[in-house]
């Protein structure tokens, strides 16, 4: 019997090397295109908890008031308009105990980039509705897929006192709202709820606020049927102010639990209360505004 004892060749040693490494380049090629994913996964699931975190805190007035009252934009320049928290670079809560969140720190796979109110659009007097950008760039672009930033935006509605070109936040609070496209109806929503007439061409909304005060006498409030509350302008200062009267109208409102509103008597008398178990003032007369 004859048998063939002949080894394995050269040219098949390379060739099977060939195949190993071909295989081999693949499996790391394919390896690597799955961290990258996982990074980018990371980077996104992070920076969605990040913003969802601020906007929780924000939907409290008194979380948003301490970060955000006080400061002013151009309302006749809105394209260009932006507004940043009185600490510039974080979110804090609403006794300071505690940042929320905070630019220029790389937290595992984000770097916050800045914090400002943006794209701001007007829904009515002295009512506006902004959005908080959160520019987060990836901490190693190169190792993940996707865009090398993520940009997060939460809806904060704002109350301003305007004066000129200078509108002063009084009270804001941050929306349930994440969906841009969703903008307009939320708009609408808060218009109707506040016997507005929502104008869907300019976007706008009329409040029902009807009639003048007299020459000497200042606008304190407005009555359940739109006209105007309208008290002498020394009345609030006057001997007859030292205990309140009885409720007339809400002169601002509070938008959370805990909040502190403004209100007026019968005497024209301006007081403040606090909504909540256990608030001062008038809690059961609506200046309490839960939900927006």
């Amino acid at each position: 019997m004859n048998l063939n004892n002949r080894g394995v060749g050269l040219v098949e040693v390379l060739v099977g090397l060939g195949i190993m490494g071909i295989i081999t380049m693949a499996l790391l090629s394919i390896t690597d295109i799955f961290s990258k994913f996982q990074n980018n996964y990371s980077a996104v699931n992070e920076s969605n908890i990040q913003s969802e975190l601020v906007r929780m805190s924000l939907s409290s007035a008194s979380t948003c008031n301490i970060n955000f009252v006080g400061q002013t934009f151009n309302p006749k320049d809105l394209t260009t308009a932006s507004i940043a928290p009185k600490i510039p670079d974080r979110i804090i809560n609403s006794d300071s105990s505690e940042v929320i969140i905070r630019s220029g720190v790389t937290t595992n796979s984000l770097n916050l980039k800045s914090i400002k109110v943006m794209e701001i659009k007007s829904l009515g007097t002295n009512l506006y509705l902004g959005k908080l950008v959160l520019p987060f760039s990836k901490a190693n672009a190169l190792n993940s897929l996707g865009a090398s930033e993520l940009v997060r935006r939460v809806p904060i509605m704002m109350k301003v006192e305007e004066n000129s070109s200078v509108a002063t936040i009084k009270s804001c609070a941050a929306t349930t709202i994440t969906n841009s496209a969703d903008y307009d109806l939320m708009a609408q929503q808060l218009c109707e709820s506040l016997e507005g007439t929502w104008n869907s061409s300019s976007g706008k909304c009329a409040l029902k606020i009807l009639g003048q005060c007299e020459s000497g006498q200042a606008m304190a409030g407005v009555n359940a049927d739109g006209t105007k509350i309208c008290v002498a302008a020394s009345s609030s200062s006057g001997s007859g102010c030292s205990a309140p009267g009885a409720f007339r109208a809400c002169t601002t409102y509070a938008y959370s639990q805990i909040g502190q509103y403004t209100w007026i008597d019968t005497k024209g008398c301006s007081w403040v209360g606090t909504c909540g178990v256990g608030g001062s003032g008038p809690t059961g007369a609506s200046c309490c505004q839960s939900g927006h």
